[in-house]
């Protein structure tokens, strides 16, 4: 009979924490996590105290220039990007970059750094890209050279063989230059001897014309000495 009862009990006992259990799990599926928001407007205000007539609202993470501070009550004097001037609480300012944009430049990091692998794997195949295109490069003016080489060889042996045949002109030139001055002169000795000729012709024909007029003078008065002396005897 106690062992029945100690059964019931323990039955009982289980089904009261099946129902717990049951209602827990339902209470936690119908909850919903939420966050409170961080978005504050701190006054802007055109006097050092709240009785001071509010410029406007600045959102955080608003960026200010501080122009001057009172310590006494607290309040700082500022200017905005766009050049409105007030007082506000000093407290309320910062020296550090608001957390938000501070969240947001580090997400910008883990982005980049997420879209790192990826982007050096692009980098990588652009390289390897560049590098095929430059070893072709490379090849391209290795052939280059070599033809280049090859037909700076074939000029130097044509300049040699220029240089050769040019000394030999020139060689040639000068023999042609000494015969033709030989010939020159042979030629000026030909014609010193033709004068020569002609002039001992000539000095003979006035010799022979002298004479011969010489004779002609002479031999008629022979002729008359000899006709006269025959007569006298």
């Amino acid at each position: 009979m106690n062992t029945f009862n100690e059964i019931n009990t323990v039955r009982k006992f289980v089904v009261i924490l099946l129902a717990a259990l049951c209602v827990a799990w339902g209470s936690a599926s119908l909850a919903d996590t939420r966050y409170v928001t961080d978005e504050l407007k701190v006054t802007l205000r055109r006097g050092e105290s709240t009785g001071h007539k509010v410029i406007k609202m600045l959102p955080s993470d608003t960026r200010v220039e501080v122009l001057s501070t009172n310590e006494k009550n607290g309040y700082a004097r500022v200017r905005t990007a766009d050049g409105e001037e007030g007082y506000i609480l000093s407290r309320m300012l910062k020296v550090e970059r608001p957390a938000r944009e501070r969240l947001a430049e580090a997400e910008k990091m883990l982005e980049a750094l997420r879209a790192s692998p990826d982007k050096l794997r692009q980098e990588l195949t652009t390289t390897k890209q560049e590098l095929e295109q430059v070893s072709g490069a490379y090849n391209a003016l290795q052939q280059e050279n070599q033809k280049l080489s090859s037909e700076v060889t074939n000029l130097r042996k044509t300049s040699a063989s220029a240089i050769k045949t040019a000394t030999q002109r020139d060689k040639l030139l000068s023999e042609n230059a000494s015969l033709a001055s030989q010939v020159e002169e042979l030629q000026q000795f030909k014609q010193n001897l033709q004068n020569d000729e002609f002039r001992r012709w000539f000095l003979i024909g006035a010799v022979v014309l002298f004479a011969g007029i010489i004779l002609g003078l002479i031999i008629p008065k022979m002729r008359k000495q000899r006709s006269g002396g025959f007569g006298s005897y």
